[in-house]
């Protein structure tokens, strides 16, 4: 009997040993244990997505100019990486636009290739990585099912391939920011300061590429004081070290446990969050104070954008400057901004200086214009909610008309904020630990996807809404989404909560499809007046004139386009056609002496002698002085049998260009 009394207390102390024992935290998502990194059903949607990445990219290659010609801000990128590339690793300059990305980009022109395909290949690789990790996060905040569902509505969104085969920071950024979403889980789940500076880390190195990640911030220090924060430790609260908790519950507080030992932990991960953050932007900064941009933390594009979005002429998305002053070239941009501050304050500045008249010109609009700027706050969510993908370089549906591929991943924007709404509604009311295919409220995750999604949302409320600026939502309104489809195809179906549900969604689908107006047209038509122009540059100039004509058929007010497209019609020897392009240009900007110009000289190849005449008087009128000018006014005057006027015409051109032949035998002929 003793012996066995004595194994039964050698059991006993053994199991209270166990439970003693820390444990590490669950993983464990809402319907069960989270599945590996290569689930079966993922392992399906990668191979699916690869097949399409690869034929997309051919297609593109075959059907658009764009493809190796980057425009744009594109352009600006490329040709940095490769001045970084070629040895020039530190500009001058302070940082204009954020440096993230063409340092990245020089790395593999140098390391890799310098090809586009190699570029698009790589960052296609990044678009399957943004697939497995927009999973992991699904599988972490509620289960299996849910995470299958994301994968597959990530593949069948169509902005994440379009992006990842252009000269652009959103795929880089995108990778990033998801990396920061999983870093912070893995950071709160295992609570070691490490983790906490490496998901800082990756926050900062997010913000060198792209900016706005720096409006994360404090949502994720609200998150890590609120959900994420470490357990009290042993003896504060009468528990041990093993019990803390995981991000799927948030962390166990007790009041008793004194302030100091509940907040000191808080601080320390905070401590370590941000020092990880502030030490990889730091390079970018150090270079903006030494080379005279004063303090600017990355780029100092930032009040030049808030500003375009709180103007007379906003609307929510992004606006031409012109009446400001502003070409519309991205290269000339800094320089342009700049001149026009100086000039407004009458003394030189630093970029932060700029940077900071620009934002001030913007609360102003703002201060005395409050009513409009509520309804631009309205504009900017209508239209972030909006299905059509607005963009400033490369659109969506413009390239849906080559590439038909693009029509395959046919998941619009809007339909996943109306699914994503009902999730959002039932995980901030349902009641915690809701039944199976019936997600309850949110768990630590859940809220750190859903305070990322209120950053984004922000930056777009902020400055103005584009595809690139909205990226970083569009995964975590697809796991909200796929929650919504899971809790609808469940087997637990509550007709109340269903019906509620297609409530939403018709209502938020209902709005998604109201924008596509005339900001849409104008967008459009930019990318068809790009695309005309690399035409052009590989003298093509048969596609570019149907580029410009496409491009005035969306938007004729732009004289540029008008302009382009008679050249393009006279290298054709469309005479006629050039004429009268020539002709709208001139009609759009009156003081344009070249489109007057052009347009007699087109007239004078079609015999039309007395049109050139008018035409080439209204250039005459802009600019007097000009020897090819009055050599054609005096041989019309001389077709015309102006004898007079010829000779005039001839002795001006002779007083610009006294040894010249050709004058000289026109004017010896009358």
């Amino acid at each position: 009997m003793g012996r066995v009394r004595g194994s039964r207390r050698k059991h006993a102390a053994a199991v209270a040993a166990t439970a003693a024992r820390p444990r590490a935290p669950v993983k464990e998502g809402a319907d069960g244990p989270v599945p590996g990194l290569m689930a079966r059903p993922l392992a399906i949607v990668l191979a699916a997505a690869a097949v399409f990445r690869f034929a997309y990219l051919l297609q593109y290659r075959a059907t658009s100019p764009l493809f190796d010609s980057p425009i744009l801000d594109a352009a600006v990128y490329d040709q940095w990486a490769r001045t970084i590339a070629a040895g020039e690793l530190v500009p001058v300059q302070p940082f204009y636009f954020a440096p993230g990305y063409p340092y990245a980009l020089a790395a593999v022109y140098t390391l890799v290739s310098s090809s586009a395909t190699a570029l698009f290949l790589l960052q296609s690789l990044l678009g399957l990585l943004n697939i497995v990790l927009i999973h992991r996060l699904a599988a972490l905040a509620y289960g299996r099912r849910v995470a299958a569902w994301a994968a597959a509505l990530t593949a069948l969104y169509a902005s994440f391939p379009f992006l990842e085969a252009k000269i652009l920071s959103a795929t880089l950024g995108l990778t990033l920011q998801l990396l920061l979403a999983v870093g912070l889980v893995s950071a709160a789940r295992r609570a070691t300061l490490w983790r906490w500076w490496l998901a800082g880390a990756l926050g900062g190195l997010a913000s060198v590429v792209r900016p706005e990640t720096l409006l994360i911030a404090p949502f994720v220090l609200f998150w890590i004081w609120r959900w994420g924060r470490p357990p009290d430790p042993v003896g504060a609260s009468g528990t041990s070290a093993g019990a803390r908790s995981s991000p799927r519950s948030g962390p166990t507080a007790n009041p008793r446990s004194p302030a100091s030992a509940r907040w000191l932990p808080t601080i320390r991960t905070a401590a370590a969050l941000t020092i990880g953050w502030l030490i990889t932007i730091a390079p970018a900064t150090i270079h903006n104070l030494r080379s005279h941009g004063g303090l600017t933390l990355i780029s100092s594009q930032a009040g030049l954008t808030f500003y375009q979005s709180n103007n007379p002429r906003a609307r929510g998305l992004y606006v031409s400057l012109v009446e400001e002053g502003f070409s519309g070239d991205p290269e000339r941009q800094a320089q342009e901004e700049k001149e026009i501050a100086e000039k407004a304050l009458g003394r030189p500045l630093t970029r932060s200086g700029v940077s900071s008249y620009w934002f001030g010109r913007g609360f102003e609009y703002i201060r005395g214009n409050p009513a409009r700027s509520l309804w631009l706050l309205g504009m900017k969510l209508l239209r972030f909610a909006d299905s059509y993908e607005h963009s400033t370089e490369y659109v969506l549906a413009v390239e849906r008309e080559t590439v038909w591929l693009l029509w395959l991943p046919f998941l619009p924007f809007g339909v996943l904020v109306a699914l994503a709404v009902p999730a959002i509604v039932q995980g901030l009311t349902a009641r915690v630990g809701a039944g199976k295919g019936r997600p309850g409220r949110f768990n630590a995750v859940g809220w750190l996807l859903l305070l990322m999604l209120l950053a984004n949302l922000a930056t777009c409320l902020v400055f103005y809404v584009s595809s690139r600026y909205r990226l970083a939502a569009a995964p975590i309104l697809i796991v909200l989404a796929a929650t919504t489809l899971t809790s609808v195809l469940g087997t637990q179906r509550n007709r109340r909560e269903l019906t509620g549900a297609a409530a939403l969604v018709a209502l938020f689908l209902g709005l998604a499809y109201v924008s596509r107006d005339a900001s849409a047209a104008i967008q459009e038509a930019n990318v068809h007046y790009n695309t005309g122009n690399v035409w052009v540059s590989k003298r093509d100039h048969a596609r570019a004139v149907v580029e410009y004509r496409r491009a005035t058929e969306l938007d004729g007010s732009r004289f540029q386009t008008w302009f382009n497209l008679g050249s393009s019609l006279a290298e054709l020897h469309r005479y006629a056609e050039a004429a009268a392009a020539y002709g709208s240009a001139a009609a759009r900007e009156p003081l344009l002496f070249d489109a007057h110009a052009q347009r007699g000289l087109m007239l004078m190849e079609v015999g039309d002698w007395h049109g050139a005449r008018d035409a080439l008087e209204q250039a005459e009128a802009l600019r007097p002085n000009v020897f090819d000018l009055q050599l054609a006014l005096g041989r019309v005057a001389a077709r015309l049998g102006d004898r007079e006027a010829a000779l005039l015409h001839f002795d001006h051109a002779l007083r610009m260009w006294p040894d010249s032949r050709v004058a000289l035998e026109e004017r010896s002929r009358l």
